[in-house]
């Protein structure tokens, strides 16, 4: 789970129309657990983000650019459209939020399993983490190698209540998501032993005898495990600062690419 800049992609433009509209329509009841009443409108109001396909096949291109590609809450991929969910943070099925159906600042990309894990919980009841709002990766200890998640000791009592929560209520310690993600890693690491074995039988301890090309893409490749484009970035990060194969690939490319005379 990592920050989301919403300064960074514009929301599509017809969606400050539909806020609108939602609004006026709200604004017709005296209430909005009135509106439950009338099932029609209700149902018109909560559905609207998606009531032409285009328009939300749009909106669906432009939270998944947000999200850099992932879930907002996993940092699983979002490889096509039928995986991506439209969160709305504070959820419009509950009365009080409906007017945010169309807030773009209430939207974020989301998996199908963190969607379907978190569906009507009330985050001013038990707050969780906003990704737009708050950074979440310091109140957060990431394992890579076990692929679990866990609140950091070091937070404040009010930070580990939303930490705590976060895990609970999106389930970020699924079965399915754990396995995954450890899994995710195991083949990073195949590929690290592979690779400084390689380049291990190519080095004196002085001088490198094959391609520096190669190599570099190699420690290219490294740095793009913290990438916010990656997959489990905010593990990826902790993978490559803890891992000893990467600092063992690191000092190798550096001596190699300054040998001494």
């Amino acid at each position: 789970m990592i920050k989301i800049d919403r300064s960074t992609i514009d929301p599509p433009a017809f969606l400050e129309n539909y806020h609108k509209w939602v609004q006026e329509e709200i604004s017709n009841y005296s209430s909005p657990s009135e509106i439950l009443s009338d099932k029609k409108k209700y149902h018109s109001i909560k559905t609207k983000y998606r009531s032409y396909d285009i328009y939300t096949k749009t909106l669906q291109k432009a939270l998944k650019d947000l999200g850099n590609g992932k879930c907002a809450y996993c940092e699983t991929s979002l490889g096509d459209k039928k995986s991506l969910q439209i969160e709305h943070f504070k959820p419009n099925g509950i009365p009080k939020y409906l007017k945010l159906t169309c807030d773009w600042t209430n939207l974020l990309p989301s998996c199908i399993s963190c969607n379907s894990a978190k569906l009507e919980a009330d985050p001013e009841k038990d707050p969780i983490i906003d990704p737009s709002i708050e950074n979440p990766e310091p109140l957060f200890i990431f394992d890579p190698f076990t692929g679990l998640i866990a609140t950091n000791p070091k937070c404040s009592p009010i930070e580990k209540k939303m930490a705590d929560n976060t895990i609970e209520i999106v389930d970020l310690n699924r079965e399915e998501l754990i396995i995954i993600r450890a899994a995710h890693f195991e083949g990073h690491t195949n590929e690290l032993q592979i690779n400084l074995g390689l380049i291990w039988g190519l080095w004196d301890g002085n001088r490198f005898g094959g391609d520096m090309v190669s190599f570099k893409k190699i420690i290219l490749k490294i740095d793009e495990l913290e990438k916010k484009t990656s997959e489990f970035s905010a593990f990826g990060k902790i993978f490559k600062n803890e891992s000893k194969l990467i600092k063992s690939l690191q000092d190798v490319y550096h001596s190699a690419s300054n040998p001494s005379v």
